[in-house]
């Protein structure tokens, strides 16, 4: 793991869990998003058309603070579980770690897109750009949960892996 570079960073015991960390507290800040908008939040949502009727339903006080949210939050959440489980899972992948960073990576682009969606929409633009959660929207849950399922493997193999080593050095 004395790989250089950004993947050799992101790999790093102490970086993996700074972002472990931040996930869960922007993943809480969420929370708080969610009672200043109302309830239910944007992202939530897996369709544009539910997404259009959550967003009439706004006052534009609670608009303004799930745009606020959107913008600082979401913008930041999709880094911390890239870091998070992008990292862990890079980190136990070994040589196969580029390719293991694929789901995740995807997510964050998808994520990335609807967050771009939904703060246009709360900024007054047309309603009808919440049209492409349609697509984007299973797409990152889709990839969240195979990143996660992916790294939750990794882990299991690496425990497999650590548990045999330690029985074959009692065998000696």
């Amino acid at each position: 793991m004395n790989e250089g570079g950004l993947l050799g960073w992101l790999t790093r015991t102490p970086v993996i869990c700074f972002f472990f960390v931040a996930f869960i507290l922007v993943g809480a800040g969420f929370y708080f998003v969610g009672q200043a908008s109302g309830g239910v939040l944007l992202d939530t949502l897996m369709s544009g058309d539910d997404a259009m009727i959550r967003l009439a339903q706004m006052s534009p006080e609670q608009r303004q603070a799930h745009f606020r949210g959107t913008v600082l939050l979401d913008t930041l959440y999709p880094i911390t579980y890239v870091g998070a489980i992008g990292g862990l899972t890079a980190r136990l992948a070994g040589k196969w770690r580029v390719w293991a960073l694929l789901p995740i990576i995807f997510t964050a682009i998808a994520d990335g897109i609807e967050n771009t969606a939904q703060a246009l929409a709360l900024a007054g633009r047309p309603a009808e750009t919440l049209l492409i959660k349609d697509i984007v929207s299973p797409l990152k849950f889709g990839g969240l949960i195979v990143g996660i399922i992916l790294m939750l493997l990794l882990i299991m193999v690496a425990l497999i892996r650590r548990f045999r080593a330690g029985r074959e050095k009692t065998n000696d």
